[in-house]
């Protein structure tokens, strides 16, 4: 058990829980296997959305549509697999199923402004999309500004490289079970880690120098 009294995430938990729910024979029943298992990968699958969406308010909206999913989709498990690796794998989907949605939607938004009134500033409009929206860091604070490269630089990396990075060092996942929640093969992990890190820091190495070249700017103008 864990310091709150809630059970360990293991291999023996998930076996038990798996059993309780195809155990279950009535509502109540499904009701109570079901509440023990989010009682224990709730806030695991919240925190995996949050950091993926980067947003604390889509990750529940994204979270609560996972659970709908993996209740209803819980006949597609296939029992080779850790429930807590099919729970991650259900919410990583939700959560690229809803980015790709707003992109869509973004990019329709950007194509309508083009074609309409004050088409002269779509190109900065679509550029603000592309590079995000962060706020930028407090200035003479090395910390936060460090930290709002990083996130930046991380909302510029594909789907791809940005899961297996959150997977990887956000939740802790060993190669085996990012293998298993990404739907590839266990041997290309490794290789697709270092190519994400290293994707990584040339997007915070070209953020930085777009950072001196409009600090240069503005000096330049004063």
């Amino acid at each position: 058990m864990t310091g709150d009294d809630r059970p360990t995430p293991d291999a023996d938990f998930d076996r038990a829980a798996v059993i309780a729910v195809r155990a279950a024979m009535t509502d109540e029943q499904r009701k109570r296997a079901w509440t023990r298992v989010f009682e224990v990968y709730e806030p695991m699958m919240r925190s995996l959305a949050s950091r993926t969406l980067r947003s604390d308010d889509l990750g529940r909206e994204v979270c609560h549509e996972a659970i709908v999913r993996a209740i209803s989709r819980f006949d597609t498990f296939d029992d080779r697999a850790r429930l807590g690796t099919w729970l991650f794998r259900v919410t990583y989907n939700a959560c690229i199923s809803r980015i790709r949605r707003d992109q869509r939607r973004k990019m329709l938004s950007v194509d309508e402004a083009i074609g309409g009134p004050g088409a002269s500033g779509s190109r900065s409009i679509r550029n603000q999309m592309v590079q995000g929206s962060e706020p930028e860091p407090e200035p003479g604070v090395q910390a936060d500004e460090d930290r709002a490269d990083v996130l930046r630089a991380l909302d510029r990396l594909d789907l791809d490289q940005r899961g297996i990075l959150l997977l990887r060092d956000a939740q802790g996942l060993e190669y085996g079970r990012i293998a298993e929640v990404l739907g590839v093969a266990r041997g290309t992990i490794k290789s697709r880690l270092f190519r994400a890190r290293a994707a990584l820091r040339r997007g915070v190495e070209q953020i930085r120098a777009e950072r001196l070249g409009q600090d240069a700017e503005t000096d330049e103008d004063r």
